[in-house]
């Protein structure tokens, strides 16, 4: 085999490969439009199993995991309420849990007993009429990451734009709470390519 059929071989695999590469980009969604709308939130009044955490929202992962794990049907929940970049990464707050139930059900009662063993606590949010929201693309294992990189900066920009004001959604915690918390809702049981949903309340 000459060395021109060799190379045109290594150009063809590099080729393929960066082709896979933006493919791969591409489907994780990081290149889709961010539309943020003011209106009703995904969900209406809730309630749901939590446990409140403190450190860099970077390990927030494990926490979605273990919630996950035991509520594998359920939507995921997760409510952010320091800035990153004006708190220390220790010292950021967040609650991850998983909605039990919406509007009128009732909680599954063994479902409940099994998260408390785990930990967690029971808490039920009323309805939030009006909110700021975006949805991502959830397609992989990536696309939470990808969400946050670029939908948080989008709702920050939105609520700063248009002087918004969330309200505080107070954690298990007596320390004053920052404005604006960020909610992160995904689906981690349906399988399907649905979207995660990010909101921050402000009535």
């Amino acid at each position: 085999m000459s060395d021109f059929v060799i190379l045109l071989l290594i150009l063809f695999l590099v080729i393929c490969l960066i082709l896979t590469l933006v493919g791969f980009v591409f489907y994780t969604g990081l290149f889709s439009e961010v539309v943020i709308r003011t209106g009703s939130p995904p969900v209406k009044n809730i309630t749901i199993a939590y446990k409140f955490r403190k450190g860099s929202y970077k390990a927030s992962g494990a926490a979605f995991t273990e919630s996950c794990s035991i509520g594998p049907k359920l939507w995921s929940v997760g409510v952010f309420y320091d800035d990153p970049n004006q708190t220390q990464a220790d010292q950021c707050r967040y609650v991850v849990g998983s909605i039990l139930c919406e509007n009128e059900e009732k909680p599954d009662e063994e479902l409940q007993r099994l998260y408390e063993k785990f930990g967690y606590k029971v808490i039920s949010f009323p309805e939030v009429t009006c909110a700021v929201t975006s949805s991502f693309p959830n397609r992989c294992t990536l696309s939470p990451v990808c969400g946050a990189y670029r939908v948080y900066p989008d709702l920050q920009q939105y609520i700063k734009r248009w002087g918004l004001e969330a309200i505080n959604l107070p954690p298990s915690t007596h320390r004053p709470l920052a404005t604006r918390p960020f909610v992160f809702l995904r689906d981690c049981g349906s399988g399907n390519l649905v979207k995660d949903q990010f909101a921050s309340p402000f009535d």
